[in-house]
């Protein structure tokens, strides 16, 4: 079983792993920083469902614990520089 380990966007740990069999597609998702552990099954496996999963499950962590302040301030700063771009036309 290979277990990802990755940092999210504010330094918090996550631990996720997916996989499959014979119609049947699952998700895992760990957040040890905030004792937080998601589990999503889904009885359909065609190529995009784990890809689905991870992100449904990105939306439930945000729609828990809001989203990520350094996400926030990434998201603002881009949108000003469009629009300074766009000023300049």
């Amino acid at each position: 079983m290979n277990w990802f380990l990755h940092k999210t966007i504010d330094s918090k740990r996550q631990v996720e792993h997916s996989g499959g069999t014979f119609g049947f597609a699952s998700y895992c998702d760990l957040y040890p920083n905030q004792n937080v552990g998601l589990v999503l099954l889904a009885n359909d496996a065609d190529q995009s469902t784990q890809y689905q999963l991870g992100e449904l499950s990105k939306k439930i962590m945000d729609a828990l614990y809001g989203e990520p302040i350094a996400m926030t301030m990434l998201t603002t700063e881009l949108k000003k520089r469009v629009m300074a771009k766009l000023s300049r036309w």
